[in-house]
């Protein structure tokens, strides 16, 4: 098992319909973590060596001209070439990423 955090942090207020996040073993389509939640936030998840996974997350930002959110994933991962980039910033009124990566072995695949 290796840790994965991930890290959203807001600006300009809260999310005025909530940031919601979900994390499927790739193939599943019951997740193995979901959340909801309104502003800053930081999540560790332990999530099995060699396997893959697809990240989903949906939100708004806050309605202030200042708006922002910014997204990162952190831990021994490889993101497929289809993924969001890492980090991600949105400005707009809501957003829409996905994530797709293999977790890393012990000797670093």
């Amino acid at each position: 098992m290796k840790t994965i955090t991930l890290n959203i942090t807001v600006t300009g207020g809260a999310s005025i319909l909530g940031i919601i996040y979900k994390i499927f073993k790739k193939g599943n389509t019951v997740p193995l973590f979901e959340k909801t939640e309104n502003g800053t936030f930081s999540e560790e998840f332990e999530l099995n060596e060699d396997a893959e996974y697809d990240l989903y997350i949906i939100g708004s930002n806050p309605l202030s001209a200042e708006r922002n959110t910014r997204i990162k994933i952190d831990g021994d991962i490889t993101l497929s070439e289809d993924s969001d980039l890492n980090p991600a910033n949105r400005k707009g009124n809501g957003y829409l990423l996905t994530y797709h990566f293999k977790v890393n072995n012990k000797k670093g695949s």
